[in-house]
């Protein structure tokens, strides 16, 4: 399938989840009451965590944005309407990135159930997903990136052959 085709695809699901998000019924409480001991300072009465529909079509959103980005990265990547050696990295980056940050989010919804509210490394268990875990995770497609620039970007070849062409402008 033509990566503008995926991309237009993602992009008409990201709306549609955004249409659906608006005919819901608005949360009770989400502009919450003025807080008994703080002048100025709002509480909500209770967790947007806990209602199925906010926290699945937040994630369903934030899934198609990877898509997005990650398809957006492998337009970025094609020579001559043709995907190089990037794209199988770039795929597999994607699906890694998408399922650490599934792991990540269902880390989140537990430890809002969750009473005692485990730490890992000083960390709560969902902020030390996204910082110990999602925030590392682009320097592994940037040493891709780094380490293979020859030989999925520009090749000693194309370089020779972009001097060449600059030459015959020059005369």
């Amino acid at each position: 399938m033509r990566p503008y085709v995926v991309l237009l695809s993602i992009l008409i699901t990201l709306l549609l989840i955004i249409g659906v998000a608006q005919v819901y019924e608005p949360l009770s409480g989400l502009t919450g009451a003025n807080h008994p001991n703080f002048k100025g300072m709002k509480v909500s009465p209770d967790n947007t965590d806990l209602h199925n529909h906010t926290k699945w079509m937040g994630y369903l959103f934030a899934m198609g944005l990877i898509a997005m980005f990650t398809t957006i990265l492998i337009i970025g990547s094609r020579r001559a309407s043709k995907n190089t050696g990037m794209f199988k990295g770039l795929v597999v980056f994607g699906i890694v990135y998408a399922f650490l940050f599934t792991m990540m989010i269902l880390a989140n919804w537990s430890y809002v159930n969750d009473p005692n509210h485990s730490f890992f490394w000083q960390m709560p268990k969902p902020t030390a997903w996204m910082i110990y875990v999602l925030w590392l995770s682009p320097l592994i497609v940037t040493a891709l990136y780094v380490f293979n620039f020859e030989r999925w970007v520009i090749s000693p070849e194309d370089e020779a052959e972009i001097k060449n062409y600059l030459e015959q402008q020059s005369k």
